[in-house]
Parts: C-alpha cells; structure tokens; sequence
C-alpha cells in the first residue's frame, strides 16, 4: 500500500487498519468502507467512499500517488 503520509498515527493505523484508505483513480486518496444491510431477506453490500485532500490524522496535505 502507498503511504500517503508519514505522521506517526498514520503509520500505527496503516498497520492496523490499512484497508481503509486507498488510491482509486481518478479520484485519488479515499476513505472507503463497506456497509452490508439486509432487505426482504437479501444480503446487499453497498461500497461507499470519501475522496480526502489532508492527512485525517495531522492535517499534512496528502502525497499523490505515482
């Protein structure tokens, strides 16, 4: 995974939890998760994402991705 950021928290969340953010283009960096409800007796998956411009956890710009 690409580190968008070098702040300490980042590197203790990219080890926990990194699939939480990642480099989609066009959009570039986004939050993403997944949300799974159920309706009429179906499972459905419903991806969401947020396209982010600065480090969540110290403010720094974000790095673009090569």
């Amino acid at each position: 995974m690409n580190s968008f950021c070098s702040c300490d928290e980042w590197i203790n969340l990219e080890k926990a939890h990194g699939e939480v953010f990642k480099h989609q283009p066009p959009y570039g960096w986004v939050l993403s998760w997944l949300e799974v409800t159920e309706e009429k007796g179906y499972s459905h998956l419903h991806r969401y994402g947020i396209r982010i411009h600065h480090c969540p956890m110290c403010g720094k710009k974000l790095k673009q991705s090569e």
